[in-house]
């Protein structure tokens, strides 16, 4: 009896998440770019400060971090481009 009791408080919260999930699909998908970007840049940055600690040594953190954000664009371009 308890069982029928819980099923019936719980089928309109499930009715109310699947409405609230197909209505949040349509802002997701829009800020899905963005939030892809910000990872990008967290990796970039974990790649350029943890991974290869030697670059940034000597006090030149912004250039190095700078130099590889600019190489990864032109490889990219290049890999674009060329096909």
């Amino acid at each position: 009896m308890a069982r029928l009791r819980h099923r019936r408080v719980d089928r309109p919260r499930r009715a109310a998440g699947r409405i609230a999930g197909c209505g949040s699909c349509r802002h997701i998908a829009a800020t899905a770019p963005l939030g892809l970007a910000f990872a990008a840049g967290a990796m970039l940055y974990v790649i350029s400060h943890e991974i290869i600690p030697e670059t940034h040594r000597s006090g030149h953190q912004k250039q190095v971090t700078f130099g590889l954000a600019i190489g990864l664009v032109i490889m990219l371009f290049l890999d674009v481009w060329l096909g």
